[in-house]
């Protein structure tokens, strides 16, 4: 295949012509401006282009149905890739045609859609299921690339609300970046809201509901805890995102988020004959085209864009803005295997190192030995934590450092390390489970749930007799982060 044109009777091209893609392979290789318009200029032989192979779709693989009778919305795009690998345009996305498949009641795409992109919406109506997404591209041979994404659809529950007084607040507040600019791959921005009194304190246990008011850059969604999502093809524009006080609706805050396009997104062909985003004729060129990336990077699969890179935590994890936050930070990384295991049981020795770099308590070499069974490298933090009261070893002495940690005791850790006053034992009722919390940890417990840093499990339980997942415990860190 090769750009535009017009060709002799052996189908070679008699002109020098130049396409996007041709252009971006030189700059891949370090090659300078002046080298390529060089090469253009001088050169009469044909230019090469791949045709795409493969394609994959940009989007959320998750959305959750609306509380109110607004549709929650996301937008998806189709991505195709050449035979190495490599990002490449198409300039006839009429050509892609979407499909929907296993779609039960409340969720949908509009009939009949093509183009490189779609948008599924999802009533409040819409219950727990999984849906296939399809786009379907066919090339001049007939042949024929298909692209599909799996998306989980989860219904509307409400998660317990914290008593507060509401008459106390005096207003709401969000926090979070107000201009990002869009990448070629997915991110993410966390947006936290903060209910305040009249002296400008924040008013602990307080729940929002978050919502995209309006928008008006297109491939950008809003989950529900208050997370931008950012797609690879998100357009320039602004977004609207909304806070709103669930024990008082009355009381909502806005922030107004810029976001400024990919220049990826900024443009297709610059001239006709080719379907592969190239430009076509014979005359000179000024280098670099508008919109061109001059260092691409193949996106595999741009929905599967990993947190820090690790491929067991996809972005679209709950838990993907605090585990984001922690590694940024260097409080964690990966095991040995690359992973971060976000869905996995965490150590005491691992929960105790976790917690003092987040709270920034100084560790320094400590004389003394452990346990068989705790680690060696976990020695300076395990003797610390013991000597500041954070932890306690068992009737024999030994600190367990092994040992995973359950979630009441995550907790009462976390509380003796924040040095923490008693929270009153009748906070605890509304917890389904609540009379299989330890006396020991019922002080600890409640007052961490006072302040809003303990949350319960959407079936009312607190999990008392659960073990703390890593993104569960990476969560609880970002709450307490000074």
């Amino acid at each position: 295949t090769y750009i535009g044109g017009d060709t002799g009777a052996s189908g070679d091209i008699q002109a020098p012509i130049v396409g996007k893609i041709a252009l971006a392979r030189l700059y891949s290789i370090g090659l300078s401006e002046k080298q390529v318009t060089n090469i253009y200029n001088d050169y009469s032989n044909p230019v090469p282009v791949e045709p795409p192979v493969a394609a994959t779709i940009s989007g959320s693989a998750s959305i959750t149905a609306p509380k109110g009778d607004m549709a929650q919305t996301a937008d998806y795009t189709i991505v195709f890739q050449d035979k190495n690998g490599e990002n490449v345009t198409v300039s006839d996305t009429e050509n892609v045609t979407w499909s929907l498949e296993g779609a039960g009641t409340g969720v949908s795409i509009p009939q009949s859609s093509t183009g490189d992109s779609v948008q599924l919406s999802v009533t409040k109506e819409a219950e727990e299921q999984k849906v296939t997404l399809k786009a379907e591209y066919t090339l001049v041979d007939a042949t024929k690339i298909i692209a599909t994404l799996e998306i989980s659809v989860k219904p509307n529950m409400e998660e317990p609300v914290e008593p507060i007084d509401p008459t106390k607040v005096e207003k709401v507040e969000i926090n979070g970046e107000t201009a990002i600019r869009a990448t070629n791959q997915q991110q993410s921005e966390q947006y936290l809201a903060k209910a305040l009194n009249k002296n400008g304190g924040e008013i602990a246990g307080a729940a929002f509901e978050w919502k995209l008011v309006s928008s008006t850059a297109s491939g950008v969604g809003l989950n529900s805890d208050g997370v931008l999502i950012i797609n690879a093809s998100a357009g320039s524009g602004k977004v609207v995102i909304q806070a709103t006080l669930k024990q008082n609706p009355e009381l909502k805050a806005q922030i107004t988020v810029n976001i400024t396009g990919s220049s990826n997104n900024s443009g297709g062909s610059t001239g006709g004959g080719s379907r592969f985003g190239t430009a076509s004729g014979n005359s000179a060129v000024v280098l670099p085209p508008t919109g061109l990336n001059t260092n691409p990077k193949p996106i595999l699969n741009p929905e599967l864009e990993y947190v820090g890179g690790f491929q067991d935590m996809p972005r679209t994890h709950w838990a993907s803005a605090s585990t984001q936050t922690l590694l940024s930070k260097g409080i964690v990384n990966g095991d040995a295997e690359g992973g971060l295991r976000p869905n996995a049981n965490i150590t005491r020795e691992e929960a105790v190192k976790v917690l003092l770099l987040t709270l920034e308590k100084e560790v320094q070499p400590v004389e003394g030995s452990v346990d068989e069974n705790t680690s060696e490298w976990a020695k300076d933090y395990m003797l610390s934590a013991n000597r500041l009261g954070v932890i306690q070893g068992d009737e024999t002495g030994k600190l367990n450092g092994r040992d995973t940690i359950s979630r009441i005791d995550a907790m009462v850790i976390i509380a003796r390390a924040l040095q923490l006053e008693d929270g009153t034992a009748e906070t605890l009722l509304k917890f389904t489970d609540n009379a299989e919390i330890p006396d020991y940890a019922k002080a600890a417990v409640a007052k961490l749930v006072e302040l809003g840093i303990v949350k319960g499990y959407t079936d009312g339980s607190i999990g008392a007799n659960s073990n703390i997942t890593r993104a569960e415990l990476f969560a609880l860190m970002t709450r307490i982060m000074k």
